[in-house]
């Protein structure tokens, strides 16, 4: 799925770098008592804004590999969900660990971590 390491380590670095400064974010929001600090949330909304700019990377060329066609220019081309659902997959994502050089499993389990971290911080937060 990746013939590149290059294809899986943006793939990698896209799910990596969102889910961490998602999290971060949860949390400076938590300890700042539900307030929004820009002085702390405006960097950390810049870091999920390019890292979401990485995933879309990674995603289009991910897309190209299965379907054999190019996707429009962004905004037009959209990844088709089918796309989505298999880059999150864990087979997906041990996949491109294995093929950077990581241990796929202990890869798996830390993004997988961090993604069920956000999602009960962001239950926390809007309860």
């Amino acid at each position: 799925m990746f013939p590149t390491r290059e294809d899986a380590a943006w793939l990698l670095l896209g799910f990596s770098v969102f889910a961490i400064a998602w999290a971060l974010a949860m949390i400076t929001i938590r300890i700042a008592g539900g307030h929004f600090e820009p002085g702390v949330v405006l960097p950390l909304g810049i870091l999920l804004v390019l890292s979401a700019a990485i995933l879309e990377v990674a995603l289009r060329r991910l897309q190209v590999r299965l379907t054999g066609r190019r996707l429009s220019p962004w905004p037009f081309g959209l990844v088709s969900m089918n796309t989505l659902a298999l880059a999150i997959a864990p087979g997906t994502v041990g996949e491109a660990a294995t093929r950077v050089g990581l241990n796929g499993r202990l890869v798996i389990t830390l993004i997988y971590a961090v993604l069920a971290a956000d999602f009960i911080a962001l239950t926390i937060l809007i309860a």
